[in-house]
């Protein structure tokens, strides 16, 4: 086939110079832009392109960061509560009850006073239904005591099941005799859950003097004797009882009411006038109307004078019946002043 002719383009608007000529399966040349409009258009698309990269690298690093939190925090979910059982910080003590027959148990009966007492801290830690979390320590924060735990009953404990614990806080009774009580402030487990993480938690106590001396097995100085007196079958009873973990024995001295005599008889053998050191004792009241007048005029109300070593005690005696088979002891001794006098 004859070569095609070149085609010449000119352009009318060009001031001049020669047109471009084309010819068949000639290449064309694209114009060349200069560098320093190349180098920024380039440095451009490549930060460009840089960012949007890097934009989805931090998305995808939070989305993961936030993966991370929340596995973390459920394996860091404390899956046990503590707290007190019912009643409370308790005393500890050695206990042996006077034998009632007994006129005076003798010192050798009585139990020694401790050198050292002790206050239970009854814990209960209660597990959901999820991991189990370590305890990994229990102490008892306060002061004079020194506190004891084995944790060995925890080893059973089982997802929604409750453990009770027992911390003893050992403290001096030579103190407590001389008036300075221990103190519990409060008791701080360790919790390790699944995470790893040390937990510490907080449980507020409190105890008082009154624990300490029981601990001890030593009398509260402030606590008065205890009188009832009541009619029963139509019998007058006196029930008098010492003060709690009192050493030495009760005295009766003197009982009285306004327009009678009354005077004590029964109670331990041979002796009407005494009660045993930590014990109740219940006597027979014999009364007789002195002045009607005074009988007639008064309340019935039994007034008792005690002595306990050299302490004395004056207490008007608890009127209230104690059962359906009792009835008020004034209400007795008015009705023999009416019945006398009448």
């Amino acid at each position: 086939m004859p070569d095609q002719p070149p085609v010449t383009i000119t352009d009318p608007h060009s001031p001049g110079g020669e047109g471009e000529v084309l010819a068949a399966g000639a290449e064309r040349r694209l114009p060349r832009l200069p560098r320093r409009v190349v180098v920024p258009v380039v440095i451009a698309a490549l930060v460009v392109s840089a960012g949007a990269l890097g934009v989805d690298r931090l998305l995808d690093h939070r989305a993961e960061a936030r993966r991370a939190a929340a596995a973390f925090a459920v394996a860091d979910t404390v899956h046990v509560s503590v707290g007190l059982r019912e009643g409370g910080v308790w005393a500890a003590h050695p206990t042996e009850a006077a034998d009632p027959g007994e006129e005076v148990p003798p010192a050798s009966r009585l139990p020694e006073l401790p050198r050292v007492g002790r206050l239970v801290v009854p814990l209960e830690l209660t597990d959901d239904g999820g991991d189990l979390t370590e305890v990994r320590d229990v102490q008892v924060t306060g002061t004079g005591v020194n506190a004891e735990v084995d944790l060995s009953p925890l080893y059973a404990r089982t997802p929604g099941g409750t453990t009770p614990l027992d911390v003893s806080a050992w403290f001096s009774c030579v103190d407590v005799a001389a008036g300075r009580f221990p103190v519990l402030r409060s008791a701080l487990l360790v919790l390790v859950p699944v995470s790893g993480k040390e937990h510490r938690v907080v449980l507020p106590l409190e105890s008082t003097p009154q624990l300490a001396r029981e601990a001890c097995l030593l009398p509260d100085p402030d606590a008065l004797p205890e009188v009832l007196v009541e009619e029963q079958h139509g019998r007058l009873l006196a029930f008098v009882s010492t003060v709690p973990r009192a050493r030495t024995p009760l005295e009766v001295l003197s009982v009285h009411s306004q327009g009678f005599a009354l005077r004590l008889a029964g109670g331990p053998p041979h002796r009407a006038d005494v009660v045993p050191p930590g014990s109740g004792v219940a006597f027979d009241v014999r009364a007789r109307v002195t002045s009607c007048a005074a009988a007639l005029g008064g309340t019935g109300r039994v007034t008792f004078l005690l002595a306990e070593g050299e302490r004395r005690f004056r207490v008007v005696a608890t009127d209230e019946p104690s059962g359906s088979y009792a009835r008020s002891g004034s209400a007795y001794l008015r009705r023999l002043a009416v019945r006398a006098c009448g």
